[in-house]
């Protein structure tokens, strides 16, 4: 019975390790024919650096506050104009073309609900959610946006982007691209029959 075990082991050993010849080109030619997929494309790093408590921006080497300039002038009334000072803003955040829809007026260090309570740029999420309800409930869940360390909210590893992190709150829409390739089969399907 020994004997029979045995055999039987080898076989099934050998026919894992060599399988079918058929097979195997198969799955190599497959691989051969993936795209190629560049090493960036599988960053982890957030695309953007959105702006910390306070906001500070450097500029010509020189970290500015918010309201170092602001503190000094008044800003201009809330209606839809072509920026002067900020000229790196592209404002193309559908109907949402006001500043004072989301930046304090008064406060340039906050940033204002629609009820009018200031909130830090740390929780921008926040400001996010008052319009994009349905995305904000996704993003909670897991379901939308980037996870990073831990899919345990309970462990300290556990980091979740905010909307910032990759969508330029100015002009949110990512412009179209080729979404990267499925994982390759192992064992590859036969002709018209279920899978080996």
């Amino acid at each position: 019975m020994r004997l029979l075990l045995a055999g039987l082991w080898f076989a099934l050993a050998a026919w894992f390790l060599l399988g079918s010849s058929a097979g195997r080109e198969d799955v190599l030619g497959e691989l051969a024919r993936a795209p190629k997929i560049n090493p960036l494309e599988l960053s982890t790093e957030p695309l953007r650096f959105p702006l910390t408590d306070p906001p500070h921006l450097t500029l010509g080497g020189v970290e500015q506050r918010c309201s170092d300039c602001h503190d000094l002038f008044s800003s201009r009334e809330p209606t839809p104009t072509t920026l002067l000072q900020h000229r790196g803003i592209v404002l193309d955040h559908g109907l949402n073309d006001r500043c004072y829809n989301c930046h304090s007026n008064p406060e340039r260090t906050s940033l204002v609900l629609r009820d009018g309570s200031e909130v830090p740029f740390g929780e921008s999420t926040r400001l996010c959610a008052q319009c994009h309800g349905t995305l904000f409930r996704d993003w909670e869940r897991g379901m939308h946006g980037k996870t990073l360390g831990s899919w345990d909210p309970a462990s300290p590893d556990f980091v979740r982007l905010q909307c910032v992190s990759c969508h330029d709150p100015h002009a949110p829409a990512f412009e179209s691209f080729t979404p990267l390739p499925g994982p390759t089969p192992r064992h590859p399907r036969p002709q018209g029959g279920r899978p080996r």
